[in-house]
């Protein structure tokens, strides 16, 4: 359990859930955001916890559940705060009853969870994430206006600051279609520009050679 620190680098598309998320918490203090592994639910949270945290006061808290259980709070009266239960699919049933005696005990707390299926709490309010925006065809300005191509540019400058879309475009359409708008993935392939070029990530990928992006 840690205060939450301000989000480390902008947030790249999710224009649309964000407005939907947003809207959600303006009528309920339980949102759990869903989706597969990768797909950017944490930091999505991590984004919206703070777009709210002025209107709560007692701060922000998260927890990563897949590396401590959810807190107990014991006989502490949690104050206007927002709680952030990150990866709760480590712990559904646990996540769920806190969350429920949370909205039920503390009518100033709103909970905030990341899981890859919902709590099933009638309480509950759901927001699955899809991947990002592919570019409908190869054209410069649907490859410009893709979030996921977004995401590559903008980690890619990162380690190479040069790197230009008009020069890799089809290999960075490639590389992110291949990874099917997956944000972890994109980004794990944007920090292998270090050692490669985009046409040798691509040929890496093709060859289902996955792993290499942690390596």
């Amino acid at each position: 359990m840690r205060v939450l620190s301000p989000p480390a680098s902008p947030l790249v598309g999710r224009k649309a859930e964000t407005e939907q998320a947003l809207g959600a918490l303006r009528r309920t203090r339980l949102l759990t955001l869903t989706g597969p592994p990768g797909v950017g639910k944490s930091r999505l949270a991590l984004f919206l916890a703070w777009r709210v945290l002025p209107s709560h006061p007692g701060g922000a808290i998260w927890v990563d559940v897949s590396k401590v259980p959810p807190p107990d709070l014991g006989s502490k009266e949690p104050k206007h705060s927002i709680l952030v239960l990150d990866n709760c699919e480590h712990a559904v049933v646990d996540c769920a009853n806190f969350a429920a005696h949370l909205v039920h005990t503390w009518p100033n707390v709103t909970v905030l969870v990341t899981s890859r299926q919902a709590l099933g709490l009638v309480a509950e309010q759901t927001l699955s994430l899809p991947p990002l925006s592919l570019p409908d065809d190869d054209s410069p300005a649907a490859v410009k206006i893709s979030d996921a191509v977004q995401l590559f540019c903008e980690r890619a400058v990162v380690v190479q600051p040069e790197f230009s879309i008009d020069v890799h475009a089809p290999e960075v359409v490639a590389i992110c279609r291949r990874l099917d708008g997956i944000p972890l993935a994109i980004e794990l392939a944007a920090a292998r520009l270090d050692v490669l070029s985009p046409g040798q990530i691509l040929d890496r990928l093709h060859d289902e050679e996955l792993d290499f992006l942690v390596g």
